[in-house]
């Protein structure tokens, strides 16, 4: 058995009996996950960022407010929520739970501010190979990789009309200079990969 990680422009492919009948390979990738020759993944931030429409991105991350909380000994812990998680368009509402159906289980990508699911534990990947601090590492390097090739939060920075040394809420509900589609462009891959703020 292999582990596949799939990027939204794939796994909907796969899921969706309409898009699947498109092309063979979608159906060759379904076959291989219900014999049990392909274990599915899918990362949560396609609910938690890809879910922001392109022309809400700025306003939404300008915007922005990390849940917080914290506990004192045996109490009970204080909350303070934050901005709430995107609504699931019609089409995810629809198409995620077959996913799950067919064993596709959430990845969970640590980083400190950003959305999380609420999620039953079932859905979601087993943290059992890996320790929180390695995979809190892994993340770092793999989002930094990601921003050296000129995408997210550094491409972000670099775009803003405002000094870099502040945070990118305050740098986005700041900024002058780009409009909302620029902004959108510049948090995402040329191959669809939403990079987590």
């Amino acid at each position: 058995m292999i582990t596949v990680t799939f990027d939204s422009n794939v796994w909907e492919k796969i899921v969706d009996e309409d898009k699947r009948s498109e092309n063979a390979v979608y159906q060759y990738i379904y076959n291989k996950i219900n014999n049990g020759t392909i274990k599915p993944f899918f990362f949560e931030g396609l609910v938690t960022m890809e879910n922001i429409k392109k022309i809400d991105r700025k306003l939404f991350f300008g915007n922005f407010k990390a849940s917080i909380q914290f506990q004192v000994d045996d109490e009970s812990p204080h909350v303070i929520e934050g901005t709430a998680a995107p609504e699931l368009s019609e089409y995810l509402r629809k198409t995620i739970p077959k996913a799950l159906d067919m064993g596709f289980k959430f990845i969970h990508t640590p980083r400190i501010g950003a959305h999380s699911l609420n999620i039953a534990e079932q859905y979601k990947a087993s943290d059992d190979k890996y320790l929180l601090s390695e995979r809190l590492k892994r993340t770092s390097d793999c989002i930094r990789f990601i921003e050296s090739l000129g995408a997210g939060k550094a491409n972000i920075h670099n775009k803003l009309d405002e000094d870099n040394i502040k945070g990118i809420v305050h740098q986005t509900k700041q900024d002058k200079s780009l409009n909302n589609k620029n902004y959108a462009k510049g948090m995402v891959l040329p191959n669809g990969l939403m990079v987590m703020q």
